[in-house]
């Protein structure tokens, strides 16, 4: 397999048959007939579970790592009706996350990413069978965390919340971990470099709800901020309402309308880094798109940027890393195996460990307000930012200290920056 193709599994190595029988304790509890699992069956299949990530596939590799015995049925069926049988089976429990503050479990679909966007209707009903088997293993209050594209076809986590309908199952869809989660991160580099963060100027390519809430974040934090987009509508939309915020401040706000086959290198040479956050499944911005020592913030999933090129020059990051202090998982979400987790997940965990005192789950935008709240609650917490990972290389601090000084001088050479929406 090739290393740009390292995706979601458990570093436990399974066979087929443990595989089998253990994917078969799940669809003989996803269809129980009951609300919740006797507590000693519960316990004596899942032990205790105080919350759930739940995500899908991001490539079909993931189906034969996850789930071995898979691998039997590839031998004697063509891709298409590989797809179109596992798009009817259940969702799996793949690994564990251990804390001394509660349980979790990470569940998967095994529907790939060009389903779940295809047949919306499908996916959601897929969803809420989902948080009706998390709901059944759990204990007490579940907490249901949505991953990858689930907070997108299910509106932001709204359509579960409506057809779910149960004071014991709180649904989040993330964001407000992962733009926490993105915010620490510049503000991790921001002291590592020693360049202030009113300093930095910033383009978040990607103008839907989680990068518009990133930029709602970092408008009146840094020194100019640049939204990019290929759809004028939301393009506009977005620099409207930060042109006009009250908390803009001092940042300077600029939109940049990009269209099919342009590239992004003379915008981004403007800027110390990027973030992207987009929803495509395929490459967005090409290695050869990006300026020497730049910075380039990842959090879309699938990938919208190529992890293989020269690190010495150019730097992927993966994005909306936290890491849980104490916390142990055998699960590889595409950064290797330790304490980093996505933030969406970060909130899931704070949220079950809050048990309702202090942050509300997200579900539509990102609220300021419990942004702060959460912030706060994960520094009291053991919740803090990741580490610098390129796919499951370690990036030390030194060199993102280098090629931060490096842009800052490209950035003070190239002066102001046009207007181009």
């Amino acid at each position: 397999m090739k290393k740009d193709s390292v995706i979601y599994h458990s570093k436990k190595s399974k066979g087929a048959v443990v595989s089998f029988f253990g994917y078969l304790r799940d669809c003989v509890f996803f269809y129980f007939p009951f609300k919740r699992v006797p507590q000693w069956v519960r316990k004596g299949f899942y032990k205790r579970i105080d919350y759930v990530f739940f995500i899908h596939p991001r490539r079909s590799e993931d189906w034969y790592l996850g789930l071995p015995f898979l691998s039997i049925l590839r031998k004697f069926l063509k891709k298409e009706r590989m797809q179109k049988i596992v798009s009817k089976m259940p969702p799996v429990v793949v690994s564990s996350i251990e804390s001394n503050r509660g349980r979790g479990v990470i569940m998967s679909s095994i529907i790939l990413p060009e389903r779940v966007m295809g047949d919306r209707k499908n996916s959601v009903a897929h969803a809420v069978g989902a948080v009706k088997f998390s709901r059944r293993i759990s204990e007490g209050q579940c907490v249901v965390g949505l991953g990858a594209w689930w907070p997108i076809v299910t509106r932001r986590g709204e359509a579960l919340r409506k057809a779910i309908a149960d004071d014991n199952v709180i649904i989040t869809n993330g964001h407000t971990g992962t733009a926490i989660s993105m915010y620490m991160m510049i503000d991790k580099i921001s002291n590592i470099s020693g360049l202030k963060l009113n300093e930095f100027k910033i383009a978040v390519i990607g103008a839907g709800k989680m990068g518009t809430n990133i930029a709602r974040i970092l408008n009146g934090k840094v020194a100019e901020l640049a939204v990019v987009d290929i759809n004028e509508v939301n393009l506009r939309k977005i620099y409207d309402e930060l042109q006009n915020s009250q908390s803009r401040g001092g940042t300077k706000i600029v939109s940049f309308l990009r269209k099919g086959g342009e590239s992004a290198y003379s915008l981004l040479d403007k800027y110390h880094l990027a973030i992207c956050v987009t929803s495509n499944a395929r490459i967005v911005v090409k290695s050869d798109e990006l300026p020497d020592y730049f910075i380039m913030i990842d959090d879309s999933r699938p990938e919208a940027i190529s992890r293989k090129m020269d690190l010495d020059k150019k730097l992927v990051l993966e994005g909306g890393i936290m890491k849980i202090i104490g916390a142990k998982t055998n699960y590889d979400y595409g950064f290797g195996v330790g304490q980093n987790v996505f933030g969406c997940l970060a909130e899931t965990y704070a949220l079950s460990i809050d048990k309702g005192k202090t942050l509300k789950p997200s579900l539509g935008d990102v609220d300021l307000s419990n942004f702060r709240n959460m912030l706060g609650f994960y520094r009291d917490n053991g919740i803090e930012v990741g580490d610098f990972k390129s796919g499951d290389k370690l990036i030390e601090n030194e060199k993102i200290r280098e090629f931060i000084h490096r842009r800052n001088r490209v950035v003070r050479e190239e002066g102001e920056t046009d207007v181009s929406v």
